[in-house]
Parts: structure tokens; sequence; C-alpha cells
């Protein structure tokens, strides 16, 4: 990696250990998890050159600035509220929605931001193709013009692309239980106006998820303090 990627993982882990000292802090309720920073390093250690489509170190403050006000929040509805705002400013996307598995099976719909569930339902808004495929694969999924082909529902309402990632699974959901060990999704789209979404995002995206399950994970052990 180049000097100034070397140079941010150095900041961000810094960053990171003041706020896995909060986390540490004692709660009333059962010991939180803690965000890792060894995601982070690995995930650009692996990752092309910024110049052919992989992770640019410029991106990754917005990356650890959502990360740190998803971890402050301990309640559930301000908690899903900075998910879906963190996706949309790591990814520049303009729409964005989070569900959560509950009961082990059922998708749950939690916050959406410039989308509806009605919306989305109706076929109006967004495209439920990449939701079916990321619960029924376990994988995140890119369409657009760095991604899978796009579909009739992208075409009809003029999304350019869309990125949907799976959230890993956490201690509250039986595996056993769960669709290929996912404990929720992480839906963005845009339209061609703002850019594509592009497998850089989808990288970002995948290691915001990661530390999406923690906060998640830490919200419900706080709620059953």
């Amino acid at each position: 990696m180049d000097p100034r990627t070397n140079q941010i993982i150095h900041e961000i882990q810094g960053k990171v250990d003041s706020l896995n000292k909060l986390l540490g802090t004692p709660l009333s309720g059962p010991t939180t998890q803690k965000m890792d920073p060894s995601l982070l390093a690995g995930a650009l250690a692996a990752a092309p050159p910024a110049s052919n489509g992989g992770a640019n170190p410029e991106t990754l403050p917005t990356v650890l600035d959502a990360i740190a006000r998803m971890t402050c929040c301990l309640q559930e509805s301000k908690l899903y509220q900075q998910i879906v705002q963190g996706a949309l400013d790591i990814t520049e996307a303009q729409r964005g929605f989070l569900m959560v598995m509950e009961d082990g099976s059922k998708l749950r719909w939690k916050k959406g931001i410039n989308i509806t569930q009605a919306g989305l339902m109706s076929g109006k808004e967004g495209s439920r193709s990449g939701i079916k495929d990321v619960v029924k694969g376990g994988k995140p999924v890119l369409r657009g013009p760095e991604g899978q082909p796009g579909t009739k529902s992208m075409v009809g309402n003029s999304l350019d692309s869309v990125l949907c990632i799976p959230i890993p699974i956490g201690k509250r959901i039986k595996k056993s239980n769960s669709k290929n060990n996912v404990a929720g999704i992480l839906y963005v789209d845009s339209q061609g106006m703002s850019g594509s979404l592009s497998k850089n995002c989808e990288e970002l995206l995948i290691f915001f998820g990661k530390h999406v399950s923690i906060a998640l994970e830490n919200a419900w052990l706080y709620s059953k303090a």
C-alpha cells in the first residue's frame, strides 16, 4: 500500500481504539462488542489501487465518521437512522433502507431515507430483485455499469445502479433459523445524474456492514439490560 493509505489506516486505528474505550465503559447490561480495525486494514491491503476501481483512501474518513456516529447509538430507532445515513454518505447514493431479520427468518423494514416500504413493495421505488438475491445467496449484489445487468424495475424507476449487501449475523439470531447467516440487508441506489455505484462503493459498504452487525448487536444487548 502507498504511504498515504498506511497513514490513514494508522489514524483510523487510533480513532477506533478511542471508540473501543467508549464501548468498554461499563453499561447497565451485558458487555458490548468492540470495533475491529483489522477489518479495515485487511480490506485495504487486498484492494486494488483507486485508479483501478479500488478503495480510495480519501473516502476512509467518511467511513470512520459513519461508524463513529453509529457506534455511539444504543437506542435502536436512532441507530437505524444512522446506519442508513452512513450508507448514503459512504456511497453518495440518493436512497437507501435497512431491513433486519427478526424471529430468525423474517426481514422487517426498519428505516428508509428517500424511499418508503410501500413504494418498494408496489414496485414504484427501488428494486426488489437485489434484496431477493442477497437473502438467497448471502452475498452482495451490485447492478449497474460496474456490476450485473440492470433489471426491468431499475429501468422503470430510472435507476442507474443498485447496491445491496447482507449484514453478517450476530449472536441474537440462531444461525439455524436464518437464511444464509444473513442478519439483515442494507440497500442503496442511485440515478445517473449523481453517478453510478462502483465496486469501490461495494467494498466500502461491505466493510461498513460488518460494523453495522456489531452496532445492532450492541443496541439489542443494551435493550435487554
